[in-house]
């Protein structure tokens, strides 16, 4: 990475043009999102919370914001996290990202070179902002690889990269590629006793599919070494386009069972004993939200940071951590500073 990445070098909203280059692959993908979420007429699928999965303080000590789907969705009067008052039980919840129309269109939209090469843009940011904090970074676990292209990126950087997935449909190509590096499965469970411990794990857009976040994040530490730094990436729900939205927004789903602010993902990361090394917002949407009404954009803006104002630039939106995707990077507490 020669060049400094910024933020606006991967946000759509920055570039002339690339909304519409991608309109048509993100219509027919936003369709078959909806249309693949269970209906749940059978509530049996269903399985009741009785606390909140950050600070475990009881249900009761939650508030209901809105319900979908059959799932209440509620913000703890103690941590302040949001988060559904149900899960999908365990075989239907995975059901949904093992080789499904869905996935197949995910994967298609992520193929897309201009959405290729955003993402990969993406995260040589991200591994840029780790490189900060820990120069001498070599070996790196992508949880959730998806189709592999955080793995691509790291590889290309001369990092020692291995990645586990558990969508079959791209297993085979990323075994291919990775061989022993790769595993078709889920961590913490599957993860070969030969593999390393790890400078830097990612979880990008993981964390908010966890039933029970808390020790998932604990039995991270057994993968990493003493040095060792996590990078979280979820969808932000202070964002100012999600806000807008409200419940209508496609981050609403059936699998994703809490959602963050950059102080409940410190929180929860501070209660599974790490320390935030860096905690920010990229992609912008700043088209996206100039679709609502000005009047609304305003009483937003003021009801989140109290400034009856109209954003003009993403800046102005990641200046008060506003952006569509939450980021932080963590250290285990228990190591001195990086």
């Amino acid at each position: 990475m020669s060049q400094p990445i910024t933020l606006a070098d991967f946000d759509v909203a920055s570039q002339s043009g690339l909304r519409e280059k991608l309109a048509l692959l993100y219509t027919h993908f936003r369709t078959v999102q909806a249309d693949s979420q269970p209906t749940l007429s059978d509530l049996s699928v269903l399985t009741p919370r009785s606390y909140c999965p950050c600070c475990h303080a009881d249900i009761t000590q939650s508030t209901i914001l809105f319900t979908k789907y059959h799932m209440p969705h509620a913000q703890c009067q103690q941590c302040g996290l949001v988060y559904t008052h149900v899960t999908l039980k365990t075989e239907v919840d995975a059901a949904q990202y093992d080789d499904t129309v869905f996935m197949r269109t995910y994967s298609a939209l992520k193929q897309h070179p201009v959405y290729a090469h955003l993402e990969t843009t993406k995260i040589n940011y991200l591994l840029q902002r780790t490189k900060m904090h820990a120069p001498e970074m070599h070996t790196v676990l992508d949880i959730g690889a998806s189709n592999g292209a955080f793995m691509a990126a790291a590889q290309a950087l001369g990092l020692d990269t291995y990645g586990i997935e558990p969508d079959s449909s791209v297993a085979g190509t990323l075994h291919a590629r990775y061989g022993q590096h790769f595993v078709n499965g889920y961590f913490p469970q599957d993860i070969p006793n030969n593999w390393p411990q790890f400078d830097l794990i990612t979880l990008l857009d993981v964390l908010e599919h966890m039933v029970e976040p808390l020790p998932f994040l604990g039995s991270l530490r057994h993968q990493l070494n003493s040095h060792g730094l996590v990078f979280i990436q979820v969808p932000n729900f202070q964002s100012l386009l999600i806000q807008l939205d409200g419940s209508k927004n496609a981050n609403f789903g059936t699998g994703h069972l809490q959602h963050f602010t950059p102080a409940t993902l410190r929180d929860i990361m501070q209660r599974a004993g790490y320390r935030p090394l860096e905690i920010g917002t990229y992609i912008s949407e700043l088209d996206r939200i100039h679709d609502h009404p000005p009047e609304a954009i305003r009483a937003t803006m003021q009801q989140l940071i109290g400034q009856d104002v109209v954003p003009q630039t993403p800046e102005a939106l990641y200046a008060h951590h506003l952006g569509y995707k939450l980021y932080g990077l963590f250290a285990l507490q228990s190591h001195g500073s990086t």
